[in-house]
């Protein structure tokens, strides 16, 4: 009797359940990083969500609503600025969060803070465009959630009504006024462009609008 080719058939059939194995434990493995880096994704989306909702971010947006035009001519005072630079890091974090699809967009703009957005974005724009020229890489994802909340409204015709600060009863319509070339977010391609020619100037930034 041959055993050699036996004893193939045993090391073959090792071999194979050994890779299955390997296989099964891999397949295990990255599903539970998965889980992990899902359950972290969550609990970032839920810290957001809390911080963008309690009470010291509220007042800061209150502030930021109030602003004047008179109120930049000297640039604001250090603690405007500190809170100015921590809401907008906050909506930095939450386009990142909206671009990588780990908050669902219809979400971040309806319950996280679309509104806010545009409402921040009418108030500091000319600030936001000072910084970019600045520090060039910054606030871009938050530039890229404002135009995806302005699309989404517009989409769903819903108004985003603010009150004008320094003319009286004057109610304007963000989702109409923030279309204006002058004060519209950049778009991808657009931010893509202005980086790259940046890049090869050996200045990176351009702060720009379409």
């Amino acid at each position: 009797m041959d055993w050699t080719g036996g004893w193939t058939a045993v090391g073959a059939m090792a071999t194979c359940f050994l890779a299955v194995g390997v296989v099964i434990t891999l397949v295990f493995t990255v599903a539970q990083i998965r889980r992990a880096r899902l359950s972290t994704n969550a609990q970032v989306a839920v810290d957001l969500f809390e911080n963008l909702r309690n009470a010291d971010t509220i007042e800061k947006l209150r502030s930021i609503y109030a602003l004047k035009p008179e109120d930049f001519r000297p640039l604001l005072r250090s603690q405007q600025r500190n809170d100015i630079d921590y809401v907008l890091s906050r909506f930095e974090m939450l386009g990142a969060l909206t671009l990588k699809k780990i908050i669902d967009r219809k979400l971040a703009i309806e319950t996280y803070g679309g509104a806010p957005a545009l409402k921040c974005w009418y108030q500091l724009y000319d600030y936001i465009r000072e910084v970019q020229d600045k520090r060039g890489y910054c606030y871009e994802n938050y530039e890229l959630f404002v135009g995806r909340c302005l699309k989404y409204f517009k989409r769903h015709k819903i108004q985003v009504k603010f009150d004008k600060k320094g003319k009286e009863n004057e109610i304007i319509n963000l989702v109409t006024e923030l279309k204006k070339r002058e004060l519209s977010p950049r778009s991808k391609k657009v931010i893509k462009k202005q980086r790259k020619e940046a890049i090869k100037r050996g200045v990176y930034g351009n702060s720009s609008t379409q």
